[in-house]
């Protein structure tokens, strides 16, 4: 599989970082409109720099493309990959709206390629580890749902403080936690929420609660501009009528120390709450192979469907409505 990079930023190395590890694919060429940043980053995992996508196109033979662009360029690449022949996964947040997102897909699919957005969280061995566990049934009837993630403001690019790039932390963050509740529970039924919008327009604090079609309540909790020395968090804890799982995750300063881990079952009845091994594996890595499994066997996209993605994009903008309504928002 030859594989090329749009966009070589932070997101792009945790890609790439894994990526080199799978003998099947090769990274052919790297696209960013930095030519010394783009340079490095060829240099670094052995490809080539190119200055635009069809420079990239001219000269190699590229099977998939991973795009890394700012949230405002995902449409246009997007389509502009998959009219080029390549399969396309996408980072998260998809678009900001749910036409945009259909639109994107039925271009995929009129070009002959895959096409998926990369939602890490499903793939993720510790998430993974919990969804097993509410899927199991062992907690009883699931009663209430928390899910959080904090962080000090990412300042090392222009893209997260700019709300037309990124969509503010309501999706660049705020999304990952939704996403995975809506893979947990299903379709939403309703959605309030409150938060703090800065003097640039953007949701970066939010706090949602969410019901869902089943019944579940779920409050979750995005924190993109916490205190400068605050560290990147994320948790999640299931309350059910026979037990609780949780896990927690700290990594201290803006992912810059190696995390602090822990997962945990607490069952009615135990004296003492169990320790869960973490599983191994890398979300990362785990993604990738997945897309690129799918891709050469011809396998439906079953762990993240696109139609999943697009959902949980509806439920961000319901999100949205509620933050600048102060209103409960009903979905269909």
């Amino acid at each position: 599989m030859n594989l090329a990079f749009i966009a070589t930023g932070f997101i792009a190395h945790n890609h790439a970082q894994e990526i080199v590890k799978m003998p099947d694919v090769k990274i052919v060429g790297v696209v960013d409109v930095n030519e010394e940043v783009g340079r490095a980053f060829a240099e670094q995992y052995g490809s080539k720099y190119y200055p635009t996508v069809e420079d990239l196109f001219a000269n190699e033979k590229v099977d998939m493309v991973n795009i890394c662009l700012p949230t405002n360029l995902h449409k246009e690449y997007v389509i502009k990959c998959a009219n080029l022949g390549a399969h396309v996964l996408c980072e998260k947040p998809f678009t900001f709206k749910t036409e945009d997102c259909l639109e994107m897909e039925e271009a995929c699919k009129k070009a002959g390629v895959r096409f998926m957005i990369a939602q890490v969280l499903r793939f993720w061995p510790e998430y993974i580890k919990c969804k097993e566990i509410i899927d199991s049934g062992e907690l009883g009837e699931i009663e209430l749902v928390n899910l959080a993630r904090m962080s000090a403001f990412p300042r090392w690019s222009k893209f997260y403080d700019t709300p037309s790039m990124s969509g503010g932390g309501v999706y660049d963050m705020h999304l990952h936690d939704v996403d995975f509740a809506c893979h947990l529970f299903g379709d939403v039924k309703k959605v309030y929420a409150i938060g703090y919008k800065n003097d640039r327009g953007a949701w970066n604090n939010v706090v949602s609660n969410l019901t869902f079609k089943n019944g579940v309540s779920a409050c979750i909790t995005a924190g993109e501009e916490m205190s400068d020395n605050y560290p990147f968090c994320m948790n999640l804890r299931c309350l059910g009528t026979k037990g609780t799982v949780e896990f927690n995750y700290v990594a201290g300063k803006l992912l810059r120390s190696e995390p602090v881990t822990t997962l945990k079952k607490y069952m009615n009845g135990a004296e003492e709450e169990e320790d869960i091994a973490i599983p191994e594996g890398n979300g990362y890595y785990n993604e990738n192979r997945y897309f690129i499994d799918c891709v050469e066997n011809d396998k439906p996209f079953d762990v993240v469907p696109i139609w999943d993605s697009t959902r949980s994009i509806g439920v961000i903008e319901a999100i949205v409505r509620s933050l600048e309504t102060g209103e409960i928002i009903e979905l269909d």
